[in-house]
């Protein structure tokens, strides 16, 4: 009999808990299927072992819809706007199309509110299972190859991992009293471990008003100074939900373009994002890609070239 050392049995372990199958929610609009087409691609590819992967593309349309439906790589198409449960009602129009929606009578969704609904959409089909749920933007790119295998494991020790806003005087967060929570998982890319129940979180935004941060609490909350104010956008309830609930967490450390620390994402554009766990980059976010043309825009060109560049492709059509 063949005995295991400590390290090859929680190597073990590790790739035994990998067994699960890891399933990816994307938010798509019309200026996004090239985005998410090479995110499919650049996950499965940077993947370890890519079979275990599902994509799920979450429409805020038909003419969306009609579209995904021709992608052979998407395992499953969510309707977000035949979904009214999911909306976000806080406006005389927000209502309107919740009541539109209710007789089967559908208007095309975007900002922040479509956003918060596809989230509302995405997190209710989480629950606790066996699958390790991943919320990712489309203009988001894998930089660790992989990755799947990384996520899995840390996700053995914390319950939620993602990326972060900004810090106070950041190149888009500037230098205000007015700021997002800091230094914790955003929904800009978030991994739940599948021991955590979620799906009941709610994404919706509060942008009418912002919360006063008035006391020791608040400041610990949302690692922001006492005299601040906390900007309520889509998915700001998450540092309560993960409090109320005991579910550890950690974020990426956001790393700039221009920053010395930088070691992937050399596109010159402090707009875009490199995301390192212990300082080994692990995932690029472009932003905006719901204004700016897949690498025909100069802002999406040189981001995906930058991630390329370091990934050693010279043939975008692939990753390996």
């Amino acid at each position: 009999m063949t005995l295991l050392s400590s390290s090859d049995q929680n190597t073990r372990i590790c790739r035994g808990f990998f067994l699960m199958a890891i399933r990816i929610q994307s938010f798509v609009n019309q200026n996004s299927f090239g985005y998410f087409d090479y995110l499919v691609k650049n996950y499965r590819d940077m993947a370890e072992n890519p079979s275990q992967l599902t994509f799920e593309a979450y429409a805020f349309s038909p003419a969306i819809v009609a579209c995904l439906r021709d992608m052979p790589h998407v395992d499953e198409v969510v309707e977000v706007f035949r979904e009214p449960r999911y909306f976000v009602r806080r406006s005389w129009r927000d209502y309107v199309r919740y009541v539109l929606a209710l007789v089967g009578v559908f208007r095309p969704m975007g900002g922040s509110n479509g956003h918060a609904a596809g989230l509302n959409a995405a997190f209710s089909r989480t629950g606790t299972s066996d699958v390790i749920n991943i919320i990712a933007d489309s203009d988001t790119v894998m930089l660790k190859r992989g990755w799947d295998v990384f996520v899995a494991e840390k996700l053995r020790n914390f319950g939620v991992i993602g990326t972060c806003y900004e810090d106070i005087g950041g190149f888009s967060s500037g230098s205000t009293n007015v700021q997002t929570y800091k230094e914790l998982p955003n929904l800009t890319w978030l991994a739940l471990a599948p021991r955590y129940d979620f799906s009941e979180f709610d994404c919706d935004p509060g942008k009418h008003r912002n919360i006063q941060i008035d006391s020791a609490a608040l400041a610990s909350l949302y690692n922001l100074p006492v005299g601040y104010e906390l900007v309520r956008d889509v998915g700001w309830k998450l540092p309560q939900y993960l409090q109320d609930n005991g579910i550890s967490c950690r974020a990426f450390k956001q790393v700039k373009p221009t920053s010395e620390a930088v070691k992937a994402v050399k596109s010159g554009n402090d707009y875009n994002e490199e995301y390192q766990w212990d300082g080994e980059p692990i995932l690029a976010h472009q932003r905006g890609s719901h204004r700016h043309a897949f690498r025909t825009s100069e802002v999406s060109s040189a981001f995906y070239q930058a991630c390329e560049a370091y990934l050693g492709i010279t043939d975008s059509r692939t990753v390996r």
